[in-house]
């Protein structure tokens, strides 16, 4: 759930980014103001092109989390996962999204895409 704290943690990361100049000559003021935040996805992914899960490697989570994706988002979105584990087929079962997988842990250069109900 969003609370202002974790807008706070979310700039006391840039301000270790910047102190490490990691920032690309931006500011951490800068920075913060492309960002926010919403306890309500349907208004979080609304007119997304993208939409990047990476939750722990749980199947309950990851269907609860792809379920709830389904239900928001456009219908031309693309839908991601970042598992490393489980089959997408486990866990996007019954949803009408198309699904790109990504693992960044074993294929750094290697990302296939597809789009959305073809």
């Amino acid at each position: 759930m969003h609370t202002p704290s974790t807008l706070q943690a979310v700039r006391e990361q840039l301000q270790e980014l910047s102190d490490n100049d990691l920032l690309r000559g931006q500011t951490v003021d800068e920075v913060a103001a492309r960002i926010d935040g919403t306890d309500d996805l349907a208004a979080c992914v609304a007119g997304a092109v993208y939409v990047q899960e990476c939750t722990p490697e749980s199947l309950e989570l990851k269907r609860k989390v792809f379920g709830s994706l389904d239900a928001v988002c456009d219908e031309g979105t693309i839908l991601a996962s970042s598992t490393s584990c489980l089959a997408p087929s486990t866990f996007t079962e019954g949803c009408e999204c198309s699904l790109d997988t990504m693992n960044p842990h074993n294929d750094h250069h290697n990302l296939c895409i597809t789009t959305p109900y073809d």
